[in-house]
């Protein structure tokens, strides 16, 4: 199943990938050499405390060059709604190619954000709070 999944992944042919819940062990023994075979750089952050899953941003080395990346914790001491071990990673990448066929322009940038936020149907304020803090970073 695991290399259906890759597959899957690489069928789609995407410059850019982000995955939530990914299993830091499935990332490194089985998307990173795979990702990185097809042409692709990552980036990777496990959620705090002491889990085994993160996220990942994917992308292509053809097409940007990574320019910045920031890791952000959404779990602050002494903040009771900021309690969860939650995280986001975000990429400023830089395209390596001329966009839309305008020569002498800048490079374009792309900012790629993924997070595992709360999912509690019932908790709004939580997602909100930990959106503020991604959204301050």
């Amino acid at each position: 199943r695991k290399d259906r999944l890759v597959g899957e992944i690489l069928s789609y042919n995407a410059e850019v990938v982000c995955l939530q819940e990914l299993e830091q062990r499935h990332f490194k023994n089985l998307l990173l050499p795979k990702m990185v075979e097809n042409g692709y750089e990552a980036l990777y952050m496990s959620k705090t405390g002491h889990k085994t899953d993160g996220c990942a941003i994917f992308f292509r080395k053809a097409t940007f060059k990574l320019v910045a990346q920031q890791f952000v914790e959404c779990k602050k001491p002494g903040c009771g709604v900021l309690n969860r071990d939650n995280i986001a990673l975000l990429a400023l990448l830089q395209s390596s190619m001329p966009m839309y066929g305008v020569s002498g322009k800048a490079p374009e940038m792309l900012c790629v954000a993924t997070t595992h936020i709360l999912f509690n149907h019932n908790r709004g304020e939580v997602k909100l709070a930990q959106m503020m803090v991604l959204m301050a970073e």
